[in-house]
């Protein structure tokens, strides 16, 4: 009987049969290498790896951006809280000064200045 057969998609089944083998003997290579140097990443491990890194980078970065953001509300809140006391005396109708203000403000803000 011969090994000289062909598969569907033309490939002889020596030629598949060599791959197997070549592909055992490298899968025992790789477990003997871990085996040796299990503190040494391989492929996967230095792939991983760099993701994991990437991802922390983008979380400091991103929580750096954040306190800045607050920073900046922080500041912007107060600044619109003193301007409102320092100016509280010219609101003295619609087309006042704070009343066009509170207008300009977002939705999100009016609860703030109600309570100013």
């Amino acid at each position: 009987m011969s090994t000289k057969t062909e598969t569907p998609q033309g490939v002889g089944t020596e030629d598949l049969l060599a791959e197997v083998v070549r592909l055992r003997a490298e899968n025992i290579r790789l477990i003997e290498d871990r085996a040796r140097f299990p503190d040494r990443p391989d492929d996967i491990g230095r792939i991983i790896g760099a993701h994991v890194e990437n991802l922390k980078a983008a979380a400091a970065h991103n929580e750096e951006a954040w306190r800045w953001a607050c920073t900046r509300e922080t500041v912007l809140r107060n600044e619109i809280k003193r301007t409102l006391t320092e100016n509280a005396h010219l609101a003295d109708g619609e087309n006042c000064t704070l009343a066009r203000l509170k207008k300009l403000v977002p939705e999100w803000e009016s609860e703030f200045l109600a309570n100013t």
